[in-house]
């Protein structure tokens, strides 16, 4: 996706693309504080710039690898631990099936 918004000018230019990744231009700032997150000016800039992105039909482009590595991902998840606090814990709080489902 940040190649294609980046054809569009979007995001910061994407300088090179490999096997693995893509090299493309710093963009300065900082991450949002909480109080940021309620200030109403700058929710309304951020959904501004979003609804410019959510516009741009990339979907015909490229197949998402999204899902498929997700997926790829949770098989890799154990479905056990040995230590039995851990195992425990893990039980108690993921549901590796509900989530490979959704």
């Amino acid at each position: 996706n940040i190649v294609s918004l980046s054809m569009r000018g979007l995001v910061r230019q994407v300088y090179c693309r490999f096997n693995n990744g893509i090299v493309y231009g710093y963009t300065p700032g900082r991450a949002l504080s909480v109080p940021d997150m309620s200030n109403q000016h700058i929710c309304l800039l951020i959904a501004e710039h979003m609804a410019v992105w959510h516009k741009v039909n990339i979907s015909n482009e490229k197949e998402s690898a999204l899902f498929p590595i997700l997926r790829k991902w949770l098989k890799e998840v154990p479905r056990s631990y040995a230590d039995p606090k851990t195992d425990e814990k893990f039980q108690n709080n993921f549901k590796l099936e509900e989530l490979f489902n959704e």
